[in-house]
This record gives C-alpha cells, structure tokens and sequence, in this order.
C-alpha cells in the first residue's frame, strides 16, 4: 500500500480517534520508516568509490575485433580509415598510457589509456582536443576479441607535441 493512500485514509476515515487511528498511524510510520532506510541504502549502494562528482561525460562501448593491435582498435573505437589511423600514428598523434607511440603494431592491454589527436584548441595551443578511450577488460572467443571501453569523444589535454 502506497504512503499517499495511507495517509489519504487515517485522514478522511479515522478521524474520530481511537484504537483504529493508532493503529493506521503506526502502520503508516513504520512503513515511512522502511522506505526512508530503503532509500538511504540505495543511495549508498550506488554511490562510486571514483565519483568525482562531476557529471558522466564519457560511454561506455563493447567493441569487436580481430586484434588487439593499436590501429585496428583505434580505427573501430573513432570511426576513422585505418589509413587515417595509420597516419596519426607513424606522425606520433596517438599515445598510449601517456607515452607516444609510432608503432601500429602494438599491441592494447587492460587498462591501457589511448588517446588519438583530434584538433587542437583554437584559444590555446597548448591544449588539443583527443579521442580517449580506457580499456576497461577484453575477452576472446571463437569471433575474436570482445573489448570493453570507456570512451571521450573530446577530452581536453596538454599538447604533447609542444612538450618536448
């Protein structure tokens, strides 16, 4: 029985007093005392030991692959031509776990941190725009690799090709 029909039937029914009314009112706390603890446990049950409180600004996406290699994952997570790829990685645009890295070979492990240039900021040129996406874990069967991933669309970083 909802709190609102409760409340709504000690008011209108029982207000002569008596044994009833009492007995309604404790029904009617006991249950406003069951769902504020329920509330509360829920609450904390889905509060994250990583929250920073900000707002979720990145998807979550299960990708399907041969490989775990660089330019084949990269390829399917931003939805650029392995071309393209390629490109960015032999001109040292894309790092890995916060190191550049020129080989399209490599090979992408759990968590591992990517990040693929994008453009940079037109204000600054000391930030740019990236790609970023952390994988999460990865499994194999008989089609390939299943990899889970969390990803930025356009995550805010320093400009490493201004760094060194």
């Amino acid at each position: 029985m909802s709190l609102a029909i409760l409340r709504n039937f000690s008011v209108d029914c029982c207000s002569g007093g008596g044994s009833a009314r009492r007995n309604l009112l404790s029904l009617y706390c006991s249950a406003l005392s069951a769902y504020r603890q329920k509330s509360k446990k829920a609450a904390f049950e889905l509060h994250d030991d990583n929250d920073d409180g900000l707002g979720k600004d990145y998807k979550l996406k299960t990708v399907k692959c041969g490989s775990r290699r660089l330019d084949v994952l990269a390829h399917k997570v931003t939805g650029k031509t392995t071309a393209q790829m390629e490109k960015l990685i032999l001109l040292g645009k894309v790092r890995v776990n916060e190191t550049v890295v020129k080989k399209k070979a490599r090979n992408v492990g759990e968590d591992d941190v990517v990040d693929v240039w994008n453009e940079p900021v037109e204000a600054n040129s000391s930030l740019l725009y990236v790609y970023r996406f952390e994988v999460l874990d990865y499994t194999w069967d008989d089609e390939g690799y299943k990899l889970n991933l969390k990803c930025w669309k356009n995550f805010l970083v320093n400009n490493w090709k201004q760094e060194g």
